[in-house]
């Protein structure tokens, strides 16, 4: 026997120096770290309806179930004949010039097969589709490399894919006796080029001189983007096609990539080398996949399908690229696919992230792609695997998405995204986007998008149609409404009096203005996340930074108001210690002025320039000034917008109420034990009989009646059962404040992770339990249902009532803080889908764990005949106590509540956690304190209808707070 390992036999030469592809790298590293994948091509949403239909229809035709023919199934052959006739502008023949394939990639390779000897040269442009290689190489031939090159300021800007472009000299260059074909790919992937006539009649000329082949990939013919209103193709310029054959899929026209179905269409003298090859390989292809094509190419046009998918792809390309602008990562705008490319210089990884040796030999975009994959959560592909090794550098920076995903799945990658932020540098002169958000004043509670005012600049595209940057749930409900503005930004360049525009108001405008100024409101922008600074000029002596700035002023002499119409930004960053050239944004300060002549930028505080009068025509400057700055960190950037929080005041605050509460434990504490000791241990010592010979009166009377259920005492389950949902919303929220894993840059991030926790804290446990002491019937699965329902549904819609009405006076004023009906809509969509069926499945646990343990139940039972209740004092009377009761709260946290509620209205939001928290807690003790007296004083007074009173005392307090 052979003492030989199998494990020795030598592979074929032309597979032996194939490396670990992409695909294996990073699609095992998506699922194992439960990564969004952005990074494969393929769709997660299905094919259109039609085609989905034809294909289940086609499973139940026997024939097609079986061989078709060789060169495809009749039917699909007539329709690409009918669908592409007019596109090649000839009548095509489906018997010679249309082959069926076994997806684009078999296509290729029949191509290859058919056309290729030993040493035969095939010319590529980089980044190819990476099947190209193998494709080439398995059959003998060798590919030879002409790169498409992006601009020079590629990694300072967008650009469009347009922009790359081909050396014609180069890729003449390129050809030798050798060469036997031209390999074109458009619209290009991953760059999404397409390319237009001149260039590809430049490119057919070189096939023409050398009669090559060209072989032109368009599997993405149907995805092009406006202004594009058609597509060009090789094969119609001039007299190329003869020499093309032109490559398409279903799968990507119809969202069907798995069931590999293409097509390759051209002349028969071309056709039939890769018809011959192609038999001695697949023989024909799926018969059911190819009968749904069909029906899809039949019906595209009356039904619209390529259009529809047109304008579904343009929206989920700028979920992608509104994200990238807000992070101010260039990229390639494709013209058509469904790619982007990020440049990702700006990115840092970590230099303690550890990678794998696999990716010791690789680009640099192999690791960015994995950091992303593994930390981030989102998976992209790195394009130097589209290129050859020589060529790696010039895909170091760049990383390729694809946008072919729901649009749930989409956002659901922006928002993990979005922590790029942490580890976005700069360079300088490179171009940072300032972001305009919204106004607020503290004399009204009704904020506006600064971007939809009309007396201000236009965003970016210099057109009314605000072009919003990308928000979150958290960002609307506090109503902000991110844009980009027009100013232009370039780190470390110094600018002064720049013209920004010149905006002419009418009548009506004037009006919006003065009232605005008058009302004080002040602006938010924002530069790489900092809001900008402001110095408070209404206290000369303590002059502090705001995180807005006015919008202008009001003459106390005259009474007129004028409009800032200049503004000096003052910019600080800081350069890495370790690399010179990555700076960070560190500090952002603006200076509003009114200015009298917008030509030299003079100051004048009585400009007429600026005056708000019948009409107005207001010109607005700005002057850019950058500062490298010594002392702040990045660590520290944020260190600003606490200092203004004033933390003595709130010591002093706090520590007041803890004496109030301390002296309200003690009173209650030295009333309850000294009455409840001598009353027990007279009880201890008579006897039950002489307990109940009427003699003694007070609380020991109501043994029997204490635990009796109160009137309508199904509501109170769903109401206590909501306090503790909200209580433990509010806990868990500011612990994790506290924790520091909420970090203040999160615009919107506290409202999320409150939601989040809402709807997950179910009700429908504690609501049950509550039931299940006022009920002890353990099986009555109706009233615990119309229980669970009650919880689920009874103060949710109460809420939503009042914030649906509150949000129409919001939105009748046209305010940013209205809620649009897309976020409402949301809003229903998570309450209906995880808050209601969490409350049901808590109400089923808690009578489970009831039914198992008999937990809960009152330790005496009531008397059968309920005792009667002597009259009250006036004193004592319910309402009056409740309200005392619900006072005194309300008096020990007033003025912790006022710091609060005024840092709220002005913007001045508070990041000390650690003071809430105790405020929270404060809160809790007093409210339970309050309501266990007025428990034992109405106990006092033989009133045993205590439940709700206790419930109304913490509830007025809670009135007098919101009042």
């Amino acid at each position: 026997m052979s003492t030989k390992s199998a494990q020795q036999i030598k592979p074929a030469e032309r597979v032996s120096h194939f490396s670990r592809d992409v695909w294996s790298i990073f699609t095992p590293l998506a699922l194992e770290t439960k990564a969004i994948n952005l990074g494969q091509g393929f769709m997660n949403f299905a094919p259109p309806a039609i085609v989905q239909n034809a294909a289940k229809e086609a499973l139940e035709v026997v024939e097609a179930n079986q061989y078709s023919h060789p060169r495809g199934r009749p039917r699909l052959r007539n329709a690409l004949a009918a669908s592409y006739s007019e596109q090649f502008n000839r009548k095509l023949d489906p018997e010679t010039e249309i082959l069926v394939t076994a997806g684009a990639n078999e296509g290729m390779f029949a191509t290859f097969a058919g056309f290729l000897d030993a040493g035969d040269e095939v010319i590529c442009m980089e980044p190819f589709f990476d099947q190209y290689i193998p494709n080439i190489t398995m059959n003998g031939g060798k590919p030879v490399y002409v790169p498409l090159r992006p601009p020079a300021d590629a990694a300072d800007r967008v650009i469009s894919s347009h922009e790359w472009k081909l050396d014609i000299e180069e890729l003449k260059s390129k050809v030798t006796p050798k060469t036997k074909m031209i390999v074109l790919n458009t619209p290009h992937n991953p760059i999404g080029k397409v390319f237009d006539e001149d260039e590809l009649r430049a490119i057919g000329q070189v096939a023409e001189e050398n009669n090559l082949v060209i072989l032109s990939d368009e599997v993405y013919d149907r995805l092009y983007y406006p202004p594009l209103n058609t597509f060009p193709r090789i094969a119609n310029i001039d007299n190329l096609w003869e020499r093309t054959i032109t490559v398409g899929s279903g799968g990507k026209s119809f969202a069907a990539t798995g069931w590999r179905v293409g097509w390759l269409i051209g002349p028969d003298h071309l056709i039939k080398h890769a018809f011959a090859a192609q038999t001695r390989v697949v023989f024909c292809v799926n018969s059911p996949c190819q009968e749904a094509v069909a029906a899809g190419l039949e019906n595209a046009l009356t039904q619209s399908i390529f259009q529809n998918q047109i304008e579904q792809y343009m929206h989920k390309k700028s979920i992608l690229s509104k994200l990238f602008d807000e992070l101010n990562l260039p990229y390639t705008m494709p013209e058509g696919a469904y790619y982007i490319l990020v440049n990702t210089s700006k990115i840092q990884i970590p230099r303690d992230f550890e990678f794998p040796e696999i990716l010791n030999d690789r680009g640099a975009d192999f690791k960015m792609c994995y950091w992303l994959t593994k930390h981030i959560g989102v998976c992209a592909i790195p394009p130097s695997e589209f290129y050859e090794k020589e060529h790696w550098p010039l895909a170091a920076h760049f990383a390729r998405f694809a946008f072919c995903k729901t649009d749930e799945v989409l956002e659901q990658a922006v928002e993990r995204l979005k922590e790029l932020k942490a580890y976005i540098n700069y360079h300088l002169n490179d171009s940072l986007p300032l972001i305009v958000n919204k106004i607020t004043s503290t004399g009204t509670q009704v904020p506006f998008a600064y971007g939809e005012l009309p007396f201000v600049c236009p965003s970016y595209d210099n057109t009314r149609r605000q072009q919003r940057s990308l928000v979150n749930l958290g960002h609307i409900l506090r109503g902000d409404r991110y844009m980009k503005s027009s100013l232009e930004l370039n780190l470390g360049h110094n600018s002064y009096c720049r013209q920004l525009c010149t905006v002419n108001l009418t009548e009506k405008d004037v009006a919006l203005a003065k009232e605005l100024v008058k009302l004080d409101y002040r602006v938010e922008w924002l530069v790489d996340g900092l809001r900008g600074l402001s110095q408070d000029s209404s206290n000369v002596q303590h002059r502090k930074w705001l995180p807005q700035f006015k919008m202008g002023y009001v003459d106390k002499f005259t009474g007129r108001a004028y409009l800032y119409n200049h503004f000096n930004l003052h910019l600080q960053y800081q350069t890495h210690p370790t690399d010179a050239s990555t700076k960070y944004i560190v500090g952002f300060k603006v200076h509003p002025s009114a200015i009298h002549n917008v030509n030299t930028c003079t100051f004048s505080q009585n400009s007429t320039a600026t005056e708000l009068g019948a009409s107005a025509l207001i010109r607005y400057t700005y002057s850019v000034s950058w500062e490298e700055s010594k002392t702040i960190t990045w660590n520290t950037r944020l260190h600003r917008y606490q200092q203004h929080t004033h933390p003595h005041i709130y010591m002093i605050s706090i520590c007041s109420t803890l004496i109030c509460t301390l002296i309200l434990i003690g009173i209650a504490g030295m009333l309850l034990m000294r009455t409840l000791a001598r009353d027990i241990s007279i009880y201890n010592r008579e006897s039950k009989d002489e307990f109940n010979d009427g003699k003694h009166q007070g609380w020991k009377l109501m043994h029997g009646d204490v635990f009796r259920p109160p009137r309508h005492s199904t509501w109170m389950g769903p109401l206590l059962g909501s306090g503790m949902q909200f209580l433990n919303m509010s806990m868990f929220t500011l612990a994790v404040g506290l924790l520091g894993l909420l970090s203040p840059s999160y615009r919107g991030g506290f409202i999320l992770y409150a939601i989040a926790l809402y709807l997950l804290l179910f009700t429908g446990y504690t609501s049950n339990l509550i039931h299940h002491v006022f009920n002890q019937n353990r099986k009555a699965w109706i009233q615990n249902a119309l229980e669970a329902i009650q919880a689920a549904f009874f103060v949710p819609s109460a809420l939503f009532a009042i914030v649906f009405i509150i949000n129409s006076f919001v939105w009748s004023k046209g305010s940013s803080a209205a809620i649009p009906l897309s976020t409402f809509t949301t809003l229903i969509f998570l309450w209906f889908g995880i808050s209601v069926p969490l409350v049901f499945l808590g109400a089923h646990l808690s009578q489970k764990k009831q039914i198992q343990k008999g937990e809960f139940e009152p330790p005496v039972k009531s008397n059968p005949i309920p005792r009667y209740i002597p009259d009250q004092p006036w004193y004592f009377e319910p309402i009056f106590r409740c309200a005392v009761g619900g006072l005194v709260i309300f008096i020990v946290l007033y003025l912790n509540m006022y710091y609060i509620t005024v840092s709220e209205w002005s913007s001045k939001y508070h990041y000390m956690f650690g003071f809430l928290i105790i405020i929270s807690i404060i809160l809790t003790i007093t409210a339970a304190i309050v309501s266990i007296g007025v428990t034992y004083f109405s106990l006092c007074f033989q009133d045993y209808q205590w439940w709700w009173n206790s419930f109304r005392v913490s509830f007025l307090s809670s009135v007098c707070l919101f009042m």
